[in-house]
């Protein structure tokens, strides 16, 4: 079962992440072990394990979410997480394991308009996943828990803090626990302008 040992941020982007550690014992004749999964696209040699002992072992960070994973040893032979009671098919009909990343957070239950937010639900972070700029284009994302919120409303301001324009967010995609707005703007020609939410 994979064992969550904390958030971690990244002092650039600002990214807040959970460092998941994924093992697997046995299997010490083996010269590879892979974790793959959704968030590989099931690639088999994105994530190499590494023999601890008696136990592969790999640590990835993640945002809250669910996600779908296995083992791959040797390159051909692919198990489900034997210590992992929550299993599942993937889109290709092979048994997986189902990661859960910050479950108190899932499972919070939400109702929008209700005056209540759940704080931890809203993020944003300064990595391409959710701010992807080019020379005249800020897409710019937020996520909050799925049905907290009724809109989102990006703000831009001037180095001193002063508004100077508010741009309604546009919701582009949902999945069962999270909702994802997004906003595009031209990249403002002075430098240190400000966003907020």
């Amino acid at each position: 079962m994979p064992k969550d040992l904390g958030v971690t941020v990244d002092p650039e982007t600002k990214s807040k992440k959970h460092r998941i550690e994924f093992s697997l014992k046995g299997y010490v004749k083996a010269t590879n072990v892979y974790v793959v999964g959704d968030f590989s696209c099931w690639f088999p040699g994105a994530y190499p394990m590494k023999l601890e002992g008696e136990t592969w072992r790999l640590t990835l960070p993640f945002y809250p979410g669910e996600y779908l994973y296995a083992f791959m040893i040797e390159g051909y032979k692919w198990i489900s997480d034997p210590k992992n009671p929550l299993k599942t098919r993937n889109a290709y009909g092979r048994e997986c394991s189902v990661l859960q990343v910050s479950k108190s957070l899932l499972d919070a239950k939400c109702f929008g308009g209700d005056g209540k937010i759940v704080l931890e639900g809203l993020y944003h972070d300064q990595t391409p996943v959710f701010l992807d700029v080019d020379d005249k284009l800020a897409h710019i994302k937020f996520r909050a828990k799925r049905n907290d919120i009724t809109r989102a409303t990006l703000i831009i301001a001037d180095r001193k803090g002063g508004t100077k324009k508010k741009e309604k967010m546009q919701k582009f995609w949902q999945n069962k626990f999270f909702e994802y707005y997004e906003a595009t703007i031209a990249v403002p020609k002075r430098r240190g302008a400000q966003y907020f939410f």
